[in-house]
């Protein structure tokens, strides 16, 4: 006969064992933490996340579907808060509360406040991703590479391949400037040359979303270099490409420069130049924020 009062103790043992093995949906489960310009776009950036009052430390989840980052928490409440960077990866937004930081919530967390910079008020980085925006500026031909344009460029801003976008954006801006179209070649510019800068502090161990690149002109359209933009790139210049302080492409966006940052070697220059009649078409117009 069995003992059972002697096999309770065992028994209890081993659904207290069971109940520590399934852990509570209240206590750990996912979240999303998404980052979004003002005009509900998706906006690339880095999260940070301190438990306890702890140090900040980057947050590294996996990228949700619906946009923003993934993350399983063991547990989710008032001591586990969450702040976005001022400004995303290649600087076409800036938080308008960058101070501000967010306790945790499921499902989701929301940063909302991302304003378009000056370059972001004439490109913008969720078109340029975008098939459907290419042929749209190509006039609705399927015979052009939108795709492969779209694709291509989405995986660089994702991957923060400076270079890559910088060298793409030249051509496309050499293309442009080359059959009269000049307003359509500014855009293109001004991502260039943002890029280049981006990708020096890179290579530098410096963080571009810290630094104000661009700033526009008074009364026009043109993008200029601000002052501690150009003395970084020209530092980046001199100590790791040898360039000389008397050279004409100190200070500048030029082939070499971008040839040494992230994805510019990765890239055919030759497959991002517009045949004249294509430039000639070309609407840059589509890409615009606010289309």
């Amino acid at each position: 006969m069995v003992d059972r009062m002697t096999h309770a103790p065992f028994l209890a043992a081993c659904f207290l064992v069971g109940a520590v093995a399934i852990p509570s949906p209240s206590l750990a489960d996912w979240i999303t933490i998404r980052t979004v310009s003002t005009q509900g776009k998706p906006v690339s950036t880095k999260i940070e996340m301190s438990v306890s009052s702890e140090a900040w430390k980057e947050v590294e989840g996996e990228s949700s579907a619906a946009g923003g980052t993934k993350l399983f928490l063991d547990k989710c409440d008032g001591a586990t808060r969450f702040k976005a960077f001022k400004r995303d990866n290649f600087g076409f937004h800036t938080r308008s509360q960058p101070d501000g930081v967010k306790y945790c919530q499921l499902p989701e967390i929301v940063f909302d406040d991302y304003v378009p910079t000056g370059i972001g008020t004439i490109i913008s980085p969720s078109q340029l991703g975008d098939p459907k925006v290419w042929e749209k500026a190509f006039g609705g031909r399927t015979d052009v590479p939108a795709t492969e344009f779209a694709e291509a460029l989405q995986a660089a801003f994702s991957k923060e391949e400076y270079g890559f976008v910088a060298i793409a954006s030249s051509e496309l801006a050499a293309s442009l400037r080359a059959v009269g179209a000049l307003d359509a070649a500014i855009p293109f510019e001004g991502l260039a040359l943002q890029s280049t800068v981006a990708g020096a502090l890179q290579k530098q161990g410096m963080d571009p979303g810290t630094y104000e690149i661009l700033v526009q002109e008074p009364r026009t359209n043109q993008f200029v270099l601000t002052p501690k933009a150009e003395l970084a790139l020209k530092a980046y210049q001199a100590q790791n490409l040898g360039f000389a302080t008397t050279s004409p492409e100190l200070g500048k966006a030029g082939w070499e420069t971008m040839r040494s940052l992230s994805g510019g070697q990765n890239i055919k220059a030759v497959e991002w130049k517009l045949p004249n009649q294509d430039a000639s078409a070309f609407d840059a117009k589509v890409f615009r924020p606010d289309m």
